[in-house]
């Protein structure tokens, strides 16, 4: 739990957890059990089931190939979807009653399906949607009232015509629709080792994230994006540094990577390693100037932010990253990762920023970055961050 010391404290968990957002208590009974890595989650529309991709081949001991559905209430696996891939899946969506998944997979039952599938909420059944991607894969988002699907990752191509690391497929048929911004921005990397990923939605605007190992090549993203929902791209956040996920609220847009050369938007340019990283960063959702230098020299750009908490890296993945993933509900901004600390205190893995003033009954701060000792809660407006109190 936020604030003990490594080793201490600890409850078994297998890959999945639950917890509460406004107390930031672990759900006792909600305790599955994965034999491999989560990856994605989503709920249901209505909120009652939970899916779940990964890596994993069983759940509970009971044959689950990568997708699992459970209760929200429970966390009880259910038996009414169990349709399994031959691959990873790193990125689930619902619209109605269909789950939409995209990874590594190829085919899903003895069908053919490259690296995005859709299946029956109900009763798991594969449906017809079959759009083809010929590489990985690792962010979906789905915008129901335009009755497609964002999708994001290191491929070059859907159905068979030039998307580079994003684009959009027809809820429906699956079909590729226009997607201007990816003729400016790209994440293709047959190693996978560039892509697009975080790909969230405020309801006007696409936002997004990319990495990349070679970093300084027009075209590529590492910093963060902003198109309407018809692909065009608003703007593009020229800074250097991977950047994995997104969330937009108040006109802020919050981003998880590890952001190191914000020179183009007039920021910061760190060169004592990554120590010094900021790997949790804002910026404005609206264009405010354009980039000077860098990959998107010239193009709009948003303001950098000054909200920036700190945040280290962690060991897990070997990768020496911190947050993986961000995501709110309006409330409260949530980050996920491998980061054992934040602003100095043990927080590991996981954290909440308190989004609008300060929750009752905690004093106001006086200076950035304070936080109240043994209080599990953060706040996340521009005068100051507190961190706590999640598992």
């Amino acid at each position: 739990p936020a604030g003990s010391a490594p080793g201490h404290n600890l409850t078994p968990r297998s890959n999945i957890l639950a917890y509460d957002l406004t107390t930031g208590a672990l759900k006792g009974s909600w305790a599955p059990s994965l034999n491999g890595q989560g990856m994605a989650i989503t709920a249901s529309p209505d909120g009652r089931r939970i899916y779940v991709g990964g890596d994993f081949t069983q759940v509970n001991g009971k044959i689950r190939n990568r997708l699992a559905v459970f209760s929200a209430a429970t966390g009880e696996l259910l038996t009414d979807f169990q349709p399994g891939v031959n691959g990873t899946v790193r990125a689930l969506q619902t619209i109605g009653d269909v789950v939409y998944a995209g990874g590594l997979f190829t085919s899903t039952g003895g069908n053919p399906r490259n690296r995005l599938a859709a299946f029956s909420a109900t009763n798991g059944a594969l449906l017809t949607w079959a759009p083809v991607a010929n590489l990985g894969v690792r962010s979906l988002l789905a915008l129901p009232a335009q009755n497609k699907l964002v999708v994001g990752g290191s491929f070059t191509s859907l159905n068979g015509a030039l998307n580079p690391g994003m684009g959009a497929v027809d809820a429906a048929s699956g079909a590729t629709l226009s997607w201007p911004a990816n003729q400016i921005i790209n994440g293709n990397g047959g190693s996978g080792s560039r892509a697009i990923v975080g790909l969230s939605t405020d309801g006007s605007k696409v936002y997004g994230g990319g990495f990349s190992q070679a970093a300084y090549i027009p075209g590529r993203l590492e910093g963060s994006f902003a198109a309407d929902l018809n692909g065009n791209l608003d703007w593009v956040n020229g800074c250097y540094g991977d950047q994995y996920g997104t969330y937009a609220s108040g006109g802020v847009l919050y981003q998880a990577g590890h952001a190191h050369d914000c020179s183009p938007l007039g920021g910061f340019r760190d060169e004592q390693g990554e120590n010094y990283y900021k790997r949790a960063l804002s910026v404005t959702t609206t264009r405010a100037r354009t980039n000077v230098g860098g990959n998107f020299n010239g193009y709009p750009a948003p303001s950098l932010e000054s909200w920036r908490p700190h945040m280290d890296s962690g060991f897990i993945s070997g990768s020496r990253q911190g947050p993986w993933h961000i995501t709110g509900d309006g409330r409260y901004l949530v980050f996920g990762g491998e980061f054992r600390n934040v602003n100095g205190v043990g927080q590991q893995g996981l954290v909440r920023f308190y989004l609008n003033g300060v929750p009752p009954g905690v004093p106001a701060a006086s200076d950035s970055f304070e936080r109240p000792v043994g209080l599990g809660w953060g706040r996340a407006d521009l005068g100051g961050a507190w961190s706590g109190g999640s598992p």
